[in-house]
């Protein structure tokens, strides 16, 4: 990342319009570069389903988690391939595009199934945060 130049990735010149493929990718090679540490978040060409965002209202909440499917099941009574999630963090971003962390999970206990920790917590967060935009 520290050796990308811009014309390794041949970006096309921002407009009026959403970030294409390269676009983001050289966002991602610039804030690694110049750590930067803001998120960023296209409030411009927000949308969701097709509907955009001056049909939502603020806050946004965006919930982004991780699950895992092992061949090999960490538990007993577990299946093969049978879904763990692990890990999620919950962000909101208001209408003039702040984004602020509101909470996070993560099981880093060896041999605990996470699923119902994970579940509760993620549920016990949202109800404190009643506006959810789907």
């Amino acid at each position: 990342m520290r050796e990308v130049e811009r014309e390794d990735l041949e970006p096309e010149d921002a407009d009026s319009q959403e970030l294409t493929a390269k676009q983001r990718r050289w966002k991602q090679v610039d804030f690694f570069q110049n750590k930067t540490k803001a998120p960023y978040f296209d409030k411009d060409h927000f949308m969701f389903r097709g509907q955009t965002k001056d049909k939502w209202k603020a806050p946004y909440n965006f919930i982004d988690f991780e699950t895992i499917t092992s061949a090999i099941p960490f538990n007993q009574g577990m299946r093969p391939y049978e879904t763990i999630a692990f890990q999620f963090s919950h962000h909101t971003v208001d209408a003039d595009g702040t984004v602020t962390h509101q909470a996070e999970y993560i099981n880093t206990s060896p041999g605990v199934f996470p699923n119902f920790d994970f579940f509760e917590s993620s549920q016990n967060n949202l109800r404190k945060k009643p506006r959810i935009c789907f």
